[in-house]
C-alpha cells in the first residue's frame, strides 16, 4: 500500500506537466546579444537591456506608420503555436497611434505578422495576440497562402507607430503559448469621418452622411431620398482596421433607423477584397438599439461572387463594410435616416 501511495504522489507533478499549457521564451534573457534592435528608416531608436526586459527608446518622424522592434534570429523553425503573449507598455506622442506587432519571417523571406488593439499610454499587464490566423506583409510573397512554422528563422516583436514624435516601449515576458486566445470583452471598431458616399444610379436619388457627436462619442447620421418605386441602393462603406475578427463571434452594431417600407431595414455587407457579404436586415428601431450579428450568418451576395469554387468568407482577409440599405420605397416619399451610433466585434 505504501508503494502504491508513494507512486501515486510522484506521479502527480507528471500530470500536472502534462497539463500545462507549452510555453515558447522567444527572448529568455534580454542582456543576450542575439536580441537585436532593427533599424530602418523614418525612426532613430536606442535598445536599452535589462534582465528581464528590454526598452526601445525612439524619436519618429513623419506620420507614415513604421515598425518599432527587435528581432532574434532561430537556429531551426518553430512549433505551430496558436496565441502569442507578452508585456508591451509604450508611452508616445499625444498625436501617435501605437499598436502590439508581431511578425514571423520564413528562410525564403516569406514574412506573416500580427497586429493587436491600439495601445493606450503607459498601460501594464500581460496582452495576447491571436497567431491562428496571421496576414501576409505587403512586400511578401507567398503561395502557400499560411506560415509554415517549420520554416521560420526569425521573429520580431514590437510595435508599429503612425505620426510623428518621441516615446518609449518595454518589451517583457515575450512568449509563444500553446493556449488558444480566446478574446473576453467587445472590441469597439472605430467609426470614420463623414465623407462622399455611394447610391443608386438614379439623379433624383439625394443622400448625405454628417458627423454628430451622441454620449460623447463621435457617430454617423445620414438621410436619403429615394424615387418611389424603384429599386435604390444607398451603401456608405469604410476601410476596417487590421483587427483580429477571427478570434471574433461577430459585429454589434449599435443604431436606430427609419427607412420607408416595404423595404426591410438595414443593408450590412462585408468585403474581403474579391466578394461582397451580407447579413439578415436590422429592423427599423425609433430609439438606439444594438443587434448582434454572427459572421457565420453572412452570406456570400449573388451579385458579387469570388472567383472560383471557394465561396466562403475570409475572416482574416476582411478589408471594409458598408452599412445602409436597397430596395423599393413606396411610402414616406421615399426619405429615410439611420444613425450608427457604435460597431464592436463581440466575443
Amino acid at each position: 500500500m505504501r508503494h502504491c501511495v508513494w507512486y501515486a504522489i510522484a506521479m502527480i507533478p507528471c500530470f500536472v506537466a502534462q497539463c500545462q499549457d507549452a510555453v515558447k521564451p522567444l527572448i529568455p534573457d534580454g542582456r543576450k546579444p542575439e536580441v537585436e534592435l532593427v533599424q530602418s528608416g523614418g525612426f532613430e531608436g536606442k535598445l536599452s537591456r535589462r534582465r528581464d526586459s528590454l526598452t526601445i527608446s525612439f524619436k519618429k518622424v513623419g506620420q507614415e506608420r513604421r515598425l518599432i522592434s527587435v528581432r532574434t534570429v532561430l537556429p531551426e523553425g518553430l512549433s505551430s503555436y496558436p496565441a502569442f503573449e507578452g508585456s508591451i507598455v509604450a508611452t508616445f506622442g499625444s498625436d501617435q497611434v501605437v499598436r502590439p506587432c508581431v511578425m514571423f519571417f520564413e528562410a525564403s523571406g516569406a514574412c506573416w505578422y500580427r497586429l493587436g488593439s491600439v495601445l493606450n499610454y503607459g498601460d501594464g499587464g500581460l496582452l495576447r495576440l491571436n497567431l491562428a490566423s496571421l496576414s501576409q506583409a505587403a512586400f511578401s510573397k507567398d503561395d502557400n497562402g499560411q506560415l509554415d512554422w517549420g520554416k521560420v528563422r526569425e521573429v520580431r516583436v514590437g510595435v508599429t507607430v503612425d505620426g510623428a514624435g518621441d516615446g518609449e516601449v518595454t518589451l517583457s515576458q515575450l512568449r509563444l503559448t500553446s493556449q488558444k486566445y480566446v478574446p473576453t470583452k467587445p472590441e469597439i471598431i472605430p467609426l470614420p469621418k463623414a465623407k462622399s458616399i455611394g447610391k443608386g444610379a438614379d439623379p433624383a436619388a439625394k443622400v448625405s452622411v454628417e458627423d454628430v457627436v451622441i454620449d460623447g462619442q463621435h457617430a454617423l447620421h445620414y438621410w436619403f431620398e429615394f424615387p418611389l418605386n424603384r429599386h435604390m441602393y444607398f451603401v456608405p462603406s469604410f476601410r476596417l482596421p487590421d483587427l483580429d475578427f477571427a478570434s471574433y463571434s461577430g459585429l454589434r452594431l449599435t443604431y436606430k433607423a427609419s427607412i420607408p417600407k416595404p423595404i426591410p431595414g438595414l443593408l450590412v455587407l462585408l468585403y474581403e477584397g474579391g466578394g461582397a457579404y451580407y447579413a439578415p436586415s436590422p429592423e427599423n428601431s425609433e430609439e438606439f438599439t444594438a443587434v448582434d450579428i454572427k459572421f457565420s450568418d453572412f452570406k456570400i451576395a449573388g451579385w458579387a461572387k469570388k472567383a472560383g469554387n471557394d465561396q466562403e468568407l475570409k475572416l482574416e482577409k476582411l478589408n471594409s463594410i458598408s452599412i445602409g440599405c436597397h430596395g423599393s420605397a413606396a411610402e414616406n416619399q421615399g426619405k429615410g435616416t439611420f444613425t450608427v451610433k457604435k460597431l464592436e466585434l463581440i466575443p
